[in-house]
């Protein structure tokens, strides 16, 4: 069967997760405009991105090993799931964990220098390498071989093409300020190896307290290794969610001015979100069409402009802000998106008759179809990431079905205030009190930490007259010293969650 334009197109719009798209990620990775202070290494310390779920943290360490790779950079790519944790078994001190993390860290570093980059070793080297594998670098001097290990791979940097390394990783383009970071902190090392390290919470349940201390840990081994091994530089990703409740005073948050510089917290900005579904789009339509397509994005999309579900005739918004819109500031929100309409367009396809005239694009009636449901998973999805904090989520969120989702902050106080008296509220293991001003900020401060509720401010230099505070720009905006800021603004149900509620709101009485 002769593929259609929806076929083409569905590589490049299919889980949103760096694993599923290692085989396009080259020649659809569109760089963060943070790049240049992501490579920004601080001298023997780690470089921790931290981002909220699904943004792209994992995808962008993906990227960056393939870059180095293809320059020969020596490179390793490690999950906790590449640690063998058995010895943290029964330790709950940071200091034994810290101690612990960093010996299963070294270990794991030296098994895989061992099966990727034996090549780099001399065989002085490589009769180290097996001594300490054999050895299992138990004893405290096997450590210290293993930090002499990693210092023989590294690379001189004068071996190194930065200039076309930074290139490839600011997506083929000219980047003074990324080639600049570069220079300035890996090509003036004498000899540089990269340490990436992604899904750092996974070392642990967060959601148990008495299990914070070895993500704690883990940092710091990042930490131990970056500072012991110069040569290294070490890139890790965290959670955005998890690092709040590292925050907490539960959290041994004590340890937090050691990194306070250390800490990168990403973006996932509309532009570049509106960059990642053209790059895809345009990928697409070269594939799809053997000649140069005017507007490629009218072989997969059914005319410039889309009908809002539930927004009543004549509002309509052209695709790519649609898009965007609706997919929370996260690349994989927006690719699982596209993927949810195309596979509600097949649907529609298979089932009309042949010679029925369909065309095999994407329409504003599958919008309608898909939406709904694509809002429910985003809710539910939500819900699961901070489960543990707030069971109640999903009740919470859906109360806002009888509610306008534009709306001022003390009606919106009013609503959370009067929640804890029509069901049971926990947030971070204590009840909340019915009609408390407590309860409303703290829940006030969940919607606006999790992306439920933004807030909308008055700025005439915007197209539109206002532009949205989300948590990432304004943190403390829910904090009291700032009620006068957060009463003068309005607050607004993201939009991606309103077709949901739509859809549960309940009908109206009949007098």
């Amino acid at each position: 069967m002769p593929q259609t334009p929806l076929d083409v197109l569905a590589p490049y719009f299919f889980s949103g997760t760096a694993e599923g798209e290692k085989r396009i990620l080259k020649e659809v990775f569109i760089p963060t405009g943070q790049m240049a202070e992501v490579l920004n290494l601080p001298e023997g310390n780690p470089r921790i991105l931290v981002g909220a779920k699904g943004i792209g943290k994992s995808a962008m360490l993906h990227r960056f090993y393939e870059a180095t790779r293809a320059q020969k950079l020596p490179a390793l790519f490690l999950t906790p799931s590449d640690l063998d944790l058995r010895p943290l078994q029964g330790h709950y001190d940071l200091s034994t964990i810290e101690r612990t993390l960093f010996r299963c860290l070294v270990r794991a570093v030296a098994v895989h220098i061992g099966t990727q980059l034996g090549g780099l070793l001399s065989n002085s080297d490589k009769k180290l390498r097996d001594e300490a594998l054999k050895e299992g670098l138990i004893e405290e001097d096997f450590i210290e071989r293993g930090v002499k290990l990693l210092s023989a791979v590294a690379r001189p940097a004068t071996n190194i093409d930065f200039a076309q390394l930074a290139r490839d990783l600011a997506g083929g383009t000219s980047d003074a300020s990324l080639l600049g970071s570069i220079t300035g902190h890996m090509e003036a090392s004498s000899s540089v190896m990269l340490l990436l390290f992604d899904d750092t919470d996974q070392v642990a349940s967060p959601d148990e307290p008495k299990e914070l201390n070895r993500i704690w840990g883990m940092l710091h081994a990042l930490r131990d290794l970056a500072s012991r091994v110069p040569q290294i530089k070490v890139v890790a990703t965290l959670r955005s969610e998890v690092w709040t409740r590292l925050r907490d005073p539960v959290g041994n948050r004590e340890t937090l001015d050691h990194f306070h510089g250390c800490v990168l917290h990403l973006r996932g900005s509309e532009a570049l979100l509106d960059s990642i579904v053209q790059r895809r789009i345009f990928k697409a339509a070269e594939k799809a069409s053997k000649a140069p397509v005017r507007d490629p994005w009218s072989l997969f999309f059914e005319g410039s402009e889309v009908q809002i579900p539930g927004a009543g005739p004549g509002h309509t918004r052209g695709w790519r802000s649609f898009l965007v819109t609706n997919s929370r500031e996260r690349a994989r929100d927006l690719i699982q998106f596209v993927s949810f309409l195309l596979q509600t367009a097949k649907a529609r396809l298979a089932e009309t008759p042949p010679g029925a005239g369909q065309q095999a694009r994407i329409t504003s009636s599958d919008v309608a179809r898909a939406l709904p449901r694509f809002s429910k998973t985003r809710l539910d999805d939500l819900a699961t990431e901070v489960g543990k904090t707030c069971p109640q989520f999903s009740g919470i969120a859906e109360s806002f079905c009888t509610l306008s989702f534009e709306l001022r902050y003390d009606e919106l106080r009013q609503h959370l205030a009067k929640l804890p008296s029509r069901f049971s509220i926990q947030v971070r293991g204590k009840s909340l009190r019915p009609d408390s001003h407590d309860a409303a900020e703290q829940l006030l401060a969940l919607l606006f930490e999790t992306g439920f509720i933004n807030a909308r401010v008055d700025d005439p230099n915007q197209p539109r007259g206002y532009r949205h505070l989300t948590f990432a720009d304004r943190p403390e905006l829910t904090d009291p010293a700032h009620v006068n800021e957060a009463r003068a603004a309005r607050w607004d149900v993201h939009p991606v969650f309103r077709s949901h509620l739509l859809q549960i709101k309940p009908a109206p009485r009949r007098s």
